[in-house]
């Protein structure tokens, strides 16, 4: 089981956004070789890895974690301009994924954006 995040350990996130498809594999490589070189760089750090798959017919995800590298993969119902959803359902529900997995007071930038 994974330790949880406490308020002063950082949260790297790295966003795949708007993907049909995307080699699982390579990406897994590729996200522990970040981790490598933030290791070098820093301390007491997760590095969260979201891939989002966009215009679905439902919301889902699957989270796995390996080492302090946590992957969200999520499906979600409209595209991202990279800050928010375009369907506001999907905002609350990535937003409710990540309440409950981190303890961070996320800012809701997307609502002060109009």
């Amino acid at each position: 089981m994974r330790k949880g995040v406490n308020r002063k350990q950082k949260l790297f996130v790295y966003l795949v956004k708007d993907v049909k498809e995307i080699d699982e594999s390579t990406f897994k490589n590729d996200m522990i070789s970040l981790n490598e070189t933030l290791k070098i760089k820093t301390k007491n750090f997760r590095l969260l890895a979201i891939v989002v798959y966009p215009n679905k017919e439902k919301n889902k995800y699957t989270f796995n974690s390996i080492d302090n590298i946590d992957f969200l993969n999520i499906d979600v119902l409209s595209s991202s301009n990279g800050v928010q959803f375009l369907e506001e359902k999907d905002n609350a529900y990535i937003n409710i994924i990540l309440n409950v997995k981190y303890k961070y007071k996320l800012k809701e930038y997307y609502k002060t954006q109009n």
